[in-house]
């Protein structure tokens, strides 16, 4: 039985698939699937929105625990989310605002920021342009202190 670590990034997949489904509305016919769903770079794809799994992908010691002696890293959680479309999708540009602001947005219906406990938040966007259709892909890069 897996047991959660206190390590674990502070976001899930699930709440990042929750928090798109919220701010992405219906009448959009936009899917979005989850990270058991996540779309192959080889493989034929369907048109939506894919999320990956989020994983702790460095950890380095931080200056303050460095200088009392004490253990704090800074662990840095990366995931990705891939938007498979077609050229002249009407919802490429919304589709687009909505992931970009995830850094920014809060959780639905409070004012608690979403990535809150990241003091860094980084993405990268890329678009890549195929025959019929376009593939837009950003990695989120997130800092926190971990304390062990």
């Amino acid at each position: 039985m897996y047991v959660k670590q206190q390590n674990d990034p502070y976001i899930t997949s699930d709440e990042v698939f929750k928090m798109l489904r919220f701010y992405i509305p219906k009448g959009w016919d936009v899917p979005v699937f989850s990270n058991t769903d996540f779309a192959s770079d080889t493989d034929i794809v369907r048109y939506g929105i894919y999320i990956s799994d989020i994983v702790t992908t460095s950890r380095t010691p931080n200056q303050l625990g460095l200088t009392t002696g004490s253990n704090i890293y800074n662990a840095v959680d990366e995931f990705y989310i891939a938007y498979v479309s077609f050229q002249q999708d009407p919802n490429i540009g919304r589709v687009r605002d909505m992931v970009n602001n995830l850094v920014t947005d809060n959780y639905p219906g409070t004012k608690v920021p979403f990535m809150n406990g990241y003091f860094q938040r980084n993405y990268a966007e890329i678009l890549n342009y195929g025959t019929q259709r376009q593939k837009y892909s950003w990695t989120f890069s997130l800092t926190r202190l971990e304390f062990q």
